[in-house]
C-alpha cells in the first residue's frame, strides 16, 4: 500500500477540491423556468461536467482514509476523528439550515405577502429532514446527504477494505458489482413507497462505488502517464455523451441517464490530469469544506428574493441569469467563510470541523 503521498500530489488534492466544491455550487442552482426550456448551458455544468464533483469528494475522502488502515486499532480512532470534522458540523449545519428555512418562510409569508411554493417547514417529513433522519430524501440542507452517505460508509469501511485489500483482481471484482449496482440504481425511477431512493440518496451505491475507488486506489496505486492532448479528447467524449443525455431527455428517452453515468468517470479524469499540481494558496483550497456547507443556504436566500427584491435578476436571459447565480452563491460564500475565519475562529473550527 501507498504509505504516504507526495507534495505534488497532496497539492493536487487540494486544487482538484476546490474546483469541485466550486462546480457543486452549479449542480444546485435552479431556474425559474421549465426543465423543457432550460438553457443548454444546465445540461452542460450543473447536470453535466459538474457531476465529477461529489465522485472526486468520495474518492479523497476513502484514499486518504484507506492511508490509516495498516496502523494499529485505526478504525476507532479515524471514527474518533471524523466526529469531529464531519458529524458535529454535520448537526450544527443541520440547526443552521431549520433556523435558515424559518428565516425564509417568515419572509415571504409575512414579510412580502407571498404564498409559500414549497413544503411547510412545520410538516412532519420537513422535521425529519433536518438532522438526515428521513432516509428516504435528502437532509434539509441538501449537500449534507453526502456527510451522511460518508458516515454510513465509515462504519462498512473495515469490511470494505479487507475485501480491496486482499487482491488486485477481486477489488476490480468488487469495484465493477458497485459500478453496476450505482448505475442501475441511480437510472431508476421510484415508485411511492418503495426503498429505492434509500439507495440513491441515503446509503447511495453510486456513492459507495467512488469512495471504495479511493480505498483501491490507496492499496494498489495506478501510475498513468496521460497526455493533455489525451485528456482534452476524454473531455470530448465526455461532452458529447452529456450532449446524448440532453438530446434523450428533450426526447423522453428510457436512456438518458446512462451516458451521464458513463461521462462521469471520463471527465474526472480528464479534469485530474488538467488540474495543476503546484500549490495554490492554501487560504483559497482551505474553502472546500466551507463553501461546500454555506452555498446551499446563499442560493436558497438569493432565490427567495429573486423576482422580489431583485427585480433585475429574472429579467436576465435564463443562460445569463444561471451563471449570475453562480457568482452571486460562491462569491458570498466565500466571503461569508473568511469573514468567519477572521473574526469568529473558534466557532469557524467547530462549523467547518477545523479546516
Amino acid at each position: 500500500m501507498q504509505s504516504s503521498i507526495s507534495p505534488a500530489l497532496s497539492h493536487k488534492l487540494a486544487n482538484m477540491g476546490f474546483v469541485c466544491a466550486c462546480l457543486v455550487v452549479f449542480i444546485h442552482l435552479r431556474l425559474s423556468t421549465p426543465e423543457a426550456v432550460e438553457p443548454p448551458i444546465r445540461y452542460f455544468l450543473g447536470n453535466g461536467i459538474c457531476r465529477i464533483a461529489v465522485p472526486f469528494f468520495f474518492i479523497a475522502s476513502g484514499y486518504f482514509l484507506a492511508g490509516h488502515t495498516n496502523e494499529q486499532g485505526w478504525w476507532p480512532r479515524e471514527f474518533g476523528k471524523r466526529i469531529h470534522t464531519l458529524l458535529i458540523p454535520y448537526l450544527c449545519w443541520s440547526l443552521i439550515a431549520a433556523g435558515d428555512l424559518l428565516f425564509r418562510y417568515l419572509l415571504k409569508t409575512q414579510l412580502l405577502g407571498i404564498a409559500w411554493e414549497h413544503e411547510s417547514p412545520f410538516s412532519a417529513s420537513q422535521l425529519l429532514r433536518i438532522f438526515g433522519l428521513y432516509p428516504l430524501d435528502h437532509p434539509l440542507l441538501v449537500p449534507l446527504w453526502y456527510v451522511r452517505c460518508l458516515l454510513l460508509f465509515l462504519c462498512i469501511t473495515p469490511l470494505l477494505n479487507w475485501i480491496l485489500s486482499r487482491t488486485r483482481t477481486l477489488g476490480l471484482i468488487c469495484l465493477a458489482t458497485f459500478f453496476c449496482l450505482g448505475v442501475t440504481i441511480g437510472a431508476l425511477h421510484a415508485a411511492p413507497d418503495s426503498m429505492l431512493p434509500f439507495w440513491q440518496k441515503c446509503f447511495a451505491l453510486g456513492g459507495l462505488f467512488y469512495f471504495s475507488l479511493g480505498l483501491f486506489l490507496r492499496h494498489w496505486p495506478i501510475r498513468l502517464a496521460l497526455p493533455k492532448v489525451v485528456a482534452w479528447a476524454l473531455l470530448f467524449v465526455a461532452f458529447s455523451c452529456y450532449t446524448l443525455s440532453m438530446w434523450g431527455t428533450w426526447a423522453n428517452a428510457w436512456w438518458t441517464p446512462y451516458p451521464r453515468f458513463i461521462a462521469i468517470p471520463i471527465a474526472l479524469l480528464a479534469v485530474w490530469r488538467l488540474i495543476p499540481s503546484c500549490p495554490w494558496p492554501r487560504w483559497l483550497t482551505g474553502l472546500s469544506f466551507p463553501l461546500f456547507l454555506i452555498h446551499y443556504l446563499v442560493i436558497g436566500l438569493y432565490q427567495t428574493l429573486q423576482g422580489y427584491l431583485l427585480p433585475l435578476s429574472t429579467a436576465l436571459p435564463p443562460t445569463l441569469n444561471y451563471l449570475t447565480q453562480w457568482i452571486v452563491a460562491t462569491g458570498v460564500s466565500i466571503l461569508l467563510a473568511l469573514a468567519m475565519r477572521r473574526w469568529f475562529p473558534r466557532i469557524s473550527a467547530v462549523l467547518f470541523g477545523g479546516r
